[in-house]
């Protein structure tokens, strides 16, 4: 071998590891391999090369295992060049019988695998073998990078006419009602990596790593069955202030339809007369934040470069959650009302560390409990500080996470638990934002929520319901995880790959979902492909056609929600 192109194999798999070795750290937070959606938010991301040293360093021994597999490429890759002066051996000394019945047996062993077919191997033909929880072990991280690049576009089917499209599923929404508008502020507060199985309502070891949100939860109407739309941060945004989820191969806000006129709830919001702003305490620009958050009409930022004190910056991500949220009570309080504000904690993101003063304070055997627990804290001084200004019963809060995280109390993980998150509706002047919410409910379903709330009469698009109306209706929750889109509703949790039914579990029977039931359950099956069809149909045709705003689109005259 020519010892350039023996460099160059080493190299190129020496980079391909890399992908591998990540994801052996990266998986438990995102419970999928990596793809370009991931390669494309690093890309965005003004902390990458500042976190990069020290996520070498938490992540130390895979660093070393990476660079002893590189030790063994260099070691055992073939260095000799074939000598071709020197006679080929003779056909009847069958050197080459190994090789080709080797060639044979694995051929054989595709085939019988696989099947004989021209189509390629693609990041969905993984659902023919194993069920969706063993999906991420067949696959590895360079096919699924490899296999999502130019998979970041809308692809959409015509399933229904428009006249069948309504009858399953319409994004426009118009609440019927007599009563005013009621002038009250709006206050989002997304919490970083809060799975649900950090709270005192889920925690699997009996313990609770929440307990501020856990008495917010006695206080406010709490939904029991909330799922995120997507696994990672910069997925939630669109979801929760744009009433849509990201259902692409890379993230709306690092996609072709980024430049898209969305009318999201600050914009409907500032239409009423409403001051808006998006508070978080990493550095300006991290993941596109400011850019969507601007184009979803919230038209104040302010980050790191706003708070201004660098003795409060935790080495990583911002500034401590502590300190930010203090600064936004503040800053709120000097907002003029109505106002709506949008407030993103950070600390309790990867690696997940804790000012010094807090480290023997906090429960839990693993970072992430400790750094969940001081975002709690942090949150709890937040509405004691807020408790005493003025605007503070005049306010509906929302209290929700952005994704779940890794898994570190609870002893059965699968995609209906990757997804399963907090979802709170607190407003302490009204008695009447009481109870549990035990009906699905998604990230999406926060903007009709908070319009249905305010008694908002205008027209408007989202992919959600509210849940403070329609409660007869169908509830379901959508997730897209490369290639495949996974719906739950109130029994079942189904994997559609946009043509037919890969899997369906019975997820209150079977929570790991290793148990595909689709063919027990026709009519069910029947009833969800159809309305996740029509979720689709009309998600993408607006993604073309730049609708995410027009109320015109698919308009079938009807006022109802």
């Amino acid at each position: 071998m020519h010892p350039a192109f023996r460099i160059f194999m080493i190299v190129v798999n020496a980079i391909l590891l890399i992908g591998n070795f990540i994801d052996i750290g990266y998986f438990g937070y995102t419970s999928r391999r990596s793809g370009y959606e991931t390669l494309k938010a690093l890309l965005i991301s003004s902390d990458t090369l500042g976190l990069l040293p020290k996520y070498v360093a938490n992540y130390w021994h895979l660093a070393l295992l990476w660079f002893g597999f590189l030790l063994m490429m260099i070691k055992w890759f073939p260095k000799n060049q074939p000598d071709l002066g020197k006679p080929i051996s003779s056909f009847k000394n069958r050197k080459w019988l190994p090789a080709l019945v080797s060639f044979f047996l694995l051929f054989g062993g595709l085939a019988i695998a696989r099947g004989f077919e021209v189509k390629p191997i693609r990041i969905i033909s993984a659902h023919k073998y194993v069920t969706p929880s063993y999906i991420p072990l067949l696959l590895n991280t360079p096919f699924t990078l490899l296999n999502s690049i130019n998979q970041y576009t809308a692809s959409h089917k015509d399933y229904f006419s428009e006249e069948e499209l309504s009858h399953y599923f319409q994004a426009n929404q118009h609440f019927s009602r007599k009563e005013g508008f009621r002038n009250k502020n709006v206050v989002i507060i997304i919490l970083e990596s809060f799975g649900k199985e950090y709270t005192e309502a889920l925690s699997a070891d009996g313990r609770s790593y929440t307990p501020f949100l856990d008495s917010l939860i006695h206080e406010g109407l709490y939904c029991s069955n909330a799922f995120s739309n997507g696994y990672n941060t910069i997925d939630a945004l669109p979801a929760i202030i744009g009433g849509f989820p990201s259902l692409l191969n890379t993230s709306y806000i690092s996609s072709v339809y980024s430049g898209n006129t969305i009318r999201g709830l600050g914009s409907i919001l500032q239409e009423k007369g409403y001051s808006t702003g998006f508070y978080h305490g990493g550095k300006n620009g991290t993941m596109g934040f400011d850019l969507f958050t601007r184009a979803a009409g919230l038209e104040d930022y302010y980050g790191l470069t706003e708070f201004g004190n660098m003795d409060f910056f935790d080495g990583a991500w911002g500034i401590w959650d502590e300190h930010f949220l203090q600064y936004t009570a503040k800053n709120l309080d000097n907002r003029s009302q109505p106002f709506m504000a949008v407030l993103f904690t950070l600390s309790s993101h990867d690696p997940y560390q804790v000012p010094a003063e807090y480290d023997t304070l906090f429960p839990g055997d693993s970072q992430i409990l400790r750094a969940v627990a001081y975002t709690d804290h942090s949150l709890k001084k937040f509405f004691q500080t807020a408790s005493r200004m003025s605007w503070y019963d005049n306010t509906i809060f929302v209290l929700l996470a952005d994704h779940t995280s890794v898994s570190v109390t609870k002893k059965i993980s699968s995609p209906y638990t990757h997804v399963q998150i907090p979802i709170l509706y607190f407003a302490p002047g009204d008695t009447s934002v009481a109870g549990k919410y035990d009906k699905v409910t998604q990230q999406s379903d926060i903007m009709p929520s908070v319009l249905d709330y305010l008694r908002y009469r205008g027209r408007f698009v989202s992919f959600g319901k509210s849940v403070f109306s329609d409660p007869s209706g169908y509830r379901f929750a959508v997730s897209y995880k490369q290639s495949f889109y996974q719906m739950i509703d109130s029994s079942f949790c189904l994997f559609f790959d946009g043509s037919e039914t890969m899997f369906m579990g019975k997820y209150e029977e079977d929570i790991s979902l290793k148990t595909d039931v689709h063919k027990d359950f026709p009519a069910e099956r029947f009833m969800m492909e159809n309305y996740l069809k029509a979720f689709l149909q009309d998600y993408y045709s607006r993604l073309d056609q730049n609708g995410l705003g027009d109320t015109t689109l698919f308009f079938n005259g009807d006022d109802k929600q």
